[in-house]
């Protein structure tokens, strides 16, 4: 088939005649121009130059479009009056399709990728995610299915970016579709999507509420058991963060038997084990509390390998304050650090806000107040984006305490600085003392490969030559190995 060509630079007569589809304006080639444009001719007469959205919403609208498919190989199909044609400089061939208009965009597959985007523990991902939601949520022509999905991905995203105000707005577009499905299981699963941003925004009652109606209509329904134990696991969530940890455990219990012996709930079985032994660090008994620490240290490894960022920044948050209340100051600073600098990678802001809150409240109690000034500005301004009056409030209060804190060591002539007497009674500054955990590594501890073989050999040499080795002597021994050597580093280990 030969392969139509003609200038872009004046207009002219396609090649075929645009009415030959009916004279209904539907362009008769397209070419794509190192931009994300579409130039094509409509009627016969002109030359438009409009964007790819303008360009779909022209062809949804034409009877001769059956249906949008979405491919990655970047062709574009048009109706077999217009096979063949190309332009010279393209990289978008035009291939026939019969009546089937291929590949400008599929809905189907922009949501699916968001889906994908949203669940990546990375802030500039999520954002891509909410951004392509947005503008495909925008197209009148979704089905309600796509729309639906559509929406409820959306959730998701703006739950894992941490603002819930704009989940539940986004939840609340999707209740009319729940009035009139026909599934029940997945209409109590949509309903209990805004239960934990409401948690998390401070309306415990409602959240509890969403949840315990959600678990009861579950039981009777008969859902799966993956159903029932992702709602069991947000549930339980919710009624510790109300206080009501007896239901929380329970809840969690259960979710536990639901998932146990299944192979592939790994993930989820490390989350709901990691929270129980979160429920024992505040067991009175110290051996409960001992296996509250082997329960979430075992749930860390595997959600390690699963790549659960998440999962290991609520974990390191709930053993900093453990140990914090336990009185090992260092442990706990280190922990908290890990926690702040995860949920910084997974770009959630209000959890990077509490994560905030919670390192500045430790500074305060150290006297370490510049630095926690520091930390609850940059909270105080994820507050004010997310219009999260309960992250707000805790934020001023922790602020007049900083303030409160430098009053009172001013008039007791305390110092406020790194050189400041460590809060935890050693007597030594808190630069040298608990203070060390904050220059502790955050991004993972070298491994450890065992002792250089050089070793040996420097030993014998230096005492044969009666004299004692040093670290001196192997850092500048000769050795082709050695001579690349950048760097090295002298580590001791202690607590935190």
């Amino acid at each position: 088939m030969p392969v139509h060509t003609w200038d872009s630079r004046r207009p002219q007569s396609p090649p075929h005649d645009a009415r030959s589809l009916g004279g209904t304006g539907v362009p008769t080639g397209a070419y794509r121009t190192g931009r994300p444009i579409i130039e094509s001719y409509l009627d016969g007469h002109k030359i438009f130059v409009i964007s790819l959205e303008k360009l779909l919403g022209r062809l949804v609208h034409n009877r001769d479009v059956r249906r949008l498919v979405v491919r990655r190989s970047r062709s574009v199909a048009f109706p077999e009056a217009c096979a063949g044609i190309r332009h010279p400089n393209s990289c978008w061939p035009f291939m026939p399709c019969g009546d089937v208009w291929s590949t400008l965009v599929d809905f189907d597959e922009r949501i699916e990728n968001a889906g994908t985007l949203a669940s990546e523990p990375d802030r500039d991902s999520i954002v891509a995610a909410i951004q392509e939601l947005d503008g495909v949520l925008g197209r009148p022509d979704l089905t309600p299915t796509q729309r639906l999905t559509a929406l409820t991905t959306l959730v998701q995203a703006q739950r894992n970016l941490g603002d819930h105000r704009a989940a539940i707005r986004t939840w609340i577009r999707i209740r009319p579709f729940i009035r009139t499905m026909e599934d029940p299981v997945h209409a109590v699963w949509l309903q209990q999507l805004a239960g934990s941003s409401f948690s998390d925004l401070g309306r415990h009652g409602l959240a509890c509420s969403i949840f315990t109606t959600a678990i009861d209509r579950l039981e009777r329904l008969d859902a799966s058991a993956s159903v029932r134990s992702a709602v069991l696991m947000e549930a339980g969530k919710a009624f510790k963060q109300s206080g009501d940890t007896i239901r929380a455990r329970l809840c969690w219990e259960q979710a536990i038997t639901l998932l146990r012996g299944d192979s592939e709930a790994a993930y989820d079985y490390a989350r709901v084990e990691s929270n129980l032994g979160a429920l024992l660090l505040e067991h009175p008994n110290d051996e409960e509390q001992a296996r509250g620490v082997k329960m979430i240290e075992d749930a860390m490894g595997v959600k390690a390998r699963l790549g659960d960022l998440v999962g290991l920044s609520t974990s390191y948050s709930a053993l900093g304050a453990y140990y914090l209340n336990r009185g090992r100051f260092q442990r706990g600073i280190a922990f908290t650090r890990l926690d702040l600098h995860i949920s910084r990678a997974i770009g959630n802001r209000h959890a990077i806000a509490l994560s905030l809150i919670n390192l500045a409240g430790i500074y305060i109690r150290f006297l370490q107040l510049n630095p926690a000034r520091m930390l609850l500005r940059e909270a105080r301004q994820i507050g004010d984006d997310l219009n999260n009056k309960r992250l707000v409030s805790r934020i001023d209060t922790l602020s007049l305490a900083v303030e409160a804190a430098g009053r009172s060591a001013g008039k007791a002539r305390k110092r406020v600085s790194p050189g400041a007497n460590c809060a935890c009674g050693s007597g030594n500054p808190y630069q040298d003392c608990c203070g060390r955990a904050d220059f502790e590594p955050v991004d993972g501890l070298p491994e450890f490969l065992g002792f250089s073989e050089d070793v040996r050999l420097i030993t014998h040499e230096m005492q044969d030559a009666g004299g004692r080795p040093s670290h001196l002597d192997y850092v500048l021994r000769v050795t082709d190995l050695a001579e690349r050597r950048n760097s090295w580093v002298d580590m001791t280990v202690h607590d935190g």
